[in-house]
């Protein structure tokens, strides 16, 4: 269990020496759904501190030491990529379960927004944050997601271009690629990863779409104004002073407390129009395909990212480049890997709200199409 989910009987410290030593009283919903199906929860794993950024601190990639695991449920990933652990739990905002498996080698799904309740776990934006998997493999990811769900799948109304029947195998499936403008930011070994993963899908009889996603910028403006108000509301609310949060957390913290409402207004006004864009989309296809991050793994010392079209950008602009926009929709995202004899790419599928089943389906044949790349 990543530290920021209450486990009782352990103290829970997301990362921070602002929180409190004494143990938690009682498990987290997901934690509690979990030892009812019989799971032993035997450890807690270190996290960027309250989740607020994705540099793994004083961790490094099992496939090369010099670069990051990326974060902020860094140690989840560790616990699986390490092999001792065939599932870990983690929380996702803005890619935080994505992102350290991409970097890791492992998957790593983010459910459906509500699909898994958050009682118990400390927040960081209440309507963006996912509890989320990192595991060995889609199948048992899938299997711990069914007993800590609370949600069954949500059927769309089919549409005149939406097809009627639930897709019963990959050749059913018609998956939207992102246009070339939109995959320019993607460094050549993860945009050579991506056009390897949807031409094997086009063999096994995938129809591959081109498709529209929102521009980046404009999907990180909100995401990061909804993040900061929210995360600004809790802590000022539960914590006296930031004198013992750390300057990063601190940072996120004093921007949200100096936002106005309307700043944060306008910011869920424009995550609606991104949702009505998105269900627009999914009139025409099934899941849509793209990177999981714009690079490979970065290494521990880099602040900054260099993207595929030669622009230097914050690490964390850069991390949560392609995966922020699910968590502002509240749609299943999940990430698999791509292996080869460097570092590990993440190739990332997404569905719309609701149709965890589907995703974790299709992820399953993709994982295993991949595997023989």
């Amino acid at each position: 269990m990543k530290d920021n989910i209450d486990v009782a009987g352990w103290p829970t410290r997301a990362g921070s020496l602002a929180t409190p030593t004494t143990p938690s009283a009682t498990d987290a919903a997901a934690v509690a759904s979990l030892r009812r199906a019989g799971a032993d929860v035997s450890m807690k794993t270190t996290l960027d501190e309250f989740a607020f950024t994705t540099s793994g601190p004083g961790m490094v990639n099992p496939y090369d030491p010099s670069r990051t695991v990326g974060g902020s449920s860094g140690g989840a990933a560790l616990a699986v990529a390490s092999g001792r652990y065939c599932v870990a739990v983690g929380t996702d905002t803005g890619g935080s379960v994505r992102i350290p498996a991409s970097y890791c080698g492992v998957v790593g799904f983010k459910p459906s927004y509500g699909a898994v309740p958050v009682d118990g776990v400390i927040p960081l934006s209440w309507s963006l944050d996912h509890v989320g998997f990192l595991g060995c493999g889609v199948r048992m990811i899938a299997t711990v997601f069914d007993a800590c769900r609370t949600t069954r799948p949500l059927h769309r109304p089919a549409t005149p271009t939406r097809r009627r029947y639930w897709p019963r195998h990959l050749g059913e499936l018609r998956i939207g690629v992102p246009d070339a403008d939109y995959l320019s930011h993607a460094t050549p070994p993860v945009l050579e990863a991506l056009t390897r993963t949807a031409a094997a899908l086009s063999a096994a009889g995938v129809e591959i779409k081109n498709t529209y996603l929102p521009d980046v910028r404009r999907v990180l403006r909100s995401h990061y104004a909804i993040a900061a108000a929210e995360a600004a509301t809790y802590h000022s609310g539960q914590y006296e002073g930031l004198s013992r949060h750390g300057a990063e957390a601190r940072a996120v913290i004093e921007t949200g407390l100096q936002m106005g409402a309307g700043s944060y207004i306008s910011a869920l006004r424009e995550r609606e129009r991104l949702k009505l864009e998105f269900a627009a989309l999914l009139d025409e296809i099934d899941l849509v395909l793209l990177p999981t991050t714009p690079t490979t793994a970065p290494l521990v010392t880099d602040t900054s990212m260099t993207l595929g079209t030669g622009e230097t950008v914050d690490r964390l602009d850069g991390s949560i480049w392609y995966t922020a926009l699910f968590n502002d929709l509240g749609a299943p995202a999940i990430t698999v890997p791509l292996r080869g004899d460097g570092l590990p790419v993440g190739i990332q599928l997404a569905a719309a709200q609701g149709e965890d089943d589907l995703l974790l389906a299709a992820a399953a044949r993709v994982e295993e199409i991949i595997e023989a790349l």
